[in-house]
């Protein structure tokens, strides 16, 4: 399968969009991914944040998903980091209570923690959630993009160090066609795995990261910050990786900014 078949079968109704289309929005209600199928919870209590077992084998540290269309899905939150990229059409969300509209070509990063609802999509809404593990974005992205000072201020200052009151990340429909280009050979890989397709997964991870970095650097909103020093990243590093099972942005922030006090 290429890119072109793989966004003709994105348009096609999948099971849980064909089962669960009209369901009324059920608000101690979330979805759940059993297999490879997402099932409606039949949980009656929406826990107050989301596990990684709901999605996550204990082996995987990224979980692509096409969102399902034609069904709200009420407020929750998640205990691992999501970005909603779309692929066409548009998003609407509620996120930590304020409307956020995603248009095609828009991708948001959301913190662990955020409370976030996502209205019902429509036929040509297509959205891709990119799920990832705390310990994999913490530990293993990041001492890959180490070696780049560029990359590493993006992470550390931007992400790690962004405002408590909004803890997202838009990165606006100039988003190149190489950044939808890159997500959907990463999603290929992932719905339809082949030898090596967990390194070429991660592989992916590395570059789209690295074009979301040169469109937050080339965006009119970024504002120069001065890199942190690499013995500095080194030290975050290291008690990210003794320390990842217990770690969330939250406590990286304060890290950052205790090491750079010394």
């Amino acid at each position: 399968m290429n890119t072109t078949l793989l966004e003709k079968q994105l348009k096609t109704m999948n099971n849980f969009e064909q089962k669960y289309s009209g369901t009324p929005e059920k608000p101690n209600s979330f979805s759940t991914l059993i297999g490879s199928e997402l099932v409606l919870s039949p949980q009656n209590e929406l826990p107050d944040i989301v596990p990684t077992e709901y999605f996550f084998k204990p082996e995987q540290n990224v979980v692509f998903l096409k969102h399902p269309r034609y069904i709200k899905f009420s407020e929750h939150k998640h205990s691992f980091i999501e970005m909603n990229y779309v692929l066409s059409g548009t998003c609407k969300q509620m996120i930590n209570g304020k409307e956020v509209m995603l248009k095609e070509g828009d991708l948001c990063l959301l913190d662990t923690n955020v409370t976030h609802a996502i209205d019902q999509a429509g036929e040509n809404d297509i959205v891709i959630n990119i799920m990832i593990r705390t310990s994999y974005f913490d530990s293993a992205l990041l001492r890959r993009l180490s070696g780049n000072d560029l990359l590493t201020d993006f992470f550390v200052n931007t992400i790690y160090k962004h405002k408590e009151d909004s803890r997202y990340i838009i990165f606006s429909k100039h988003s190149t066609s190489k950044l939808r280009e890159l997500i959907l050979q990463a999603l290929l890989e992932y719905s339809h795995p082949q030898l090596c397709s967990k390194e070429a997964i991660n592989s992916y991870m590395l570059l789209i990261f690295t074009e979301l970095v040169r469109i937050y650097h080339d965006s009119p909103h970024n504002i120069d910050q001065p890199v942190m020093k690499k013995g500095i990243i080194s030290e975050i590093l290291d008690y990210m990786e003794k320390n990842y099972d217990t770690l969330t942005l939250e406590k990286q922030r304060n890290i950052s900014t205790s090491i750079q006090t010394i």
